[in-house]
Order: structure tokens, then sequence, then C-alpha cells
């Protein structure tokens, strides 16, 4: 199998990771692996978001147990640059 995405790649987009949020297939859990996969993805677009991805990123934080990624994702909710996005 060949990895096709780009570890540079910083655009918002997280819809890859629809088995991590809304769905469950992945977690720290019970696919430890595949969650990990998912964490270099989060960690590789960075902290920076506009709108809805911004709130996504909240919560596949919070759905790895990775508090304080979900706090500062949740401080960049607060901006008034975000609130006006949404």
């Amino acid at each position: 199998m060949t990895d096709l995405d780009d570890p540079k790649e910083e655009h918002r987009h997280l819809s890859h990771l629809i088995a991590v949020h809304p769905g469950r297939q992945i977690s720290p859990l019970t696919t430890p692996k595949f969650a990990e996969a998912a964490k270099v993805s989060m960690n590789a677009r960075g902290d920076g978001a506009t709108g809805w991805s911004l709130a996504w990123k909240i919560c596949i934080w919070a759905r790895h147990r990775r508090k304080l990624d979900a706090q500062d994702s949740e401080r960049n909710a607060e901006k008034p640059d975000y609130a006006q996005s949404v």
C-alpha cells in the first residue's frame, strides 16, 4: 500500500478523518495504529482553521483524548474572526 497523503499539506479539509469524527471506527482505544495516523494528519494541518473545520478539529482532538490540543482549537474558535465565519 502506498501512502498518498502529503505530510506537508496544511489545507483545512478533514473529510479523510470521518472515521474519527463523526464516525467511531477509529479510536486510540480500539485502533491505536489508525488513531496515530489520524493524529499525524491533524498535526500536519496545524492549528489554523476557519469556520467549521475548526469545530471539527476540536471534536477530533477530543476523540483522541488530547485535551490541550482541543483547548487550543477552542481558544482559536473564540477569536472574533472565527465567530464571523460560522
